[in-house]
């Protein structure tokens, strides 16, 4: 049973933010590169990339999310790389030489705008509810005032008639005494 286990290497889970990393590495004088990030951790971020790296190389990355005014800059270690769909790669790299306050700062903020887009999404959601829940009383309210109202047609409708046959045969034994 422990052949089938997947051990997980990582130590910190992995949070979804998009954005651009603008990557350098020594290979060939410096070669400038430009890819999408898809994920980052406190240890590090995955990237979508057109370029192969090699496993072990070194870059100098810069990275730029809308979580951040500034990029986050630093160094970092290429851990892993697949290739992906039509071409491209996708890329493990570990921070190296990166500040943590800045790492902390912007998985913190992502964390918070992740967390009002959630709670925005369950306020959505407890509306829903609630009038999912209201709307079956609402039909039956509607109903039951509609059934009233015809009734108290009905019946003005049968009174007039009524008071219109009383009207005529008052008239009528005005008119024809006998």
């Amino acid at each position: 049973m422990r052949g089938l286990r997947i051990d997980e290497k990582r130590k910190y889970k992995r949070l979804d933010i998009k954005g651009d990393v603008l990557l350098n590495t020594d290979r060939g004088g410096g070669f400038l590169s430009k890819a999408s990030l898809d994920d980052i951790s406190f240890s590090g971020f995955r990237i979508h990339a057109e370029r192969c790296f090699k496993v072990d190389e070194y870059v100098k990355f810069e990275l730029i999310t809308k979580f951040s005014e500034t990029p986050l800059n630093g160094t970092g270690k290429i851990r892993h790389v697949k290739r992906a769909l039509l071409g491209s790669y996708l890329a493990g790299a570990q921070f190296m030489d990166t500040n943590p306050d800045w790492r902390r700062n912007l998985i913190e903020r992502a964390l918070r705008a992740r967390s009002k887009a959630h709670s925005g999404r369950e306020k959505f959601v407890k509306k829903l509810r609630l009038a999912a829940k209201i709307a079956p009383l609402i039909i039956l309210f509607s109903l039951i005032a509609m059934t009233i109202i015809n009734a108290i047609a009905s019946s003005m409708s049968e009174k007039s008639e009524y008071d219109r046959r009383l009207r005529d045969a008052t008239i009528y034994y005005l008119y024809h005494p006998n």
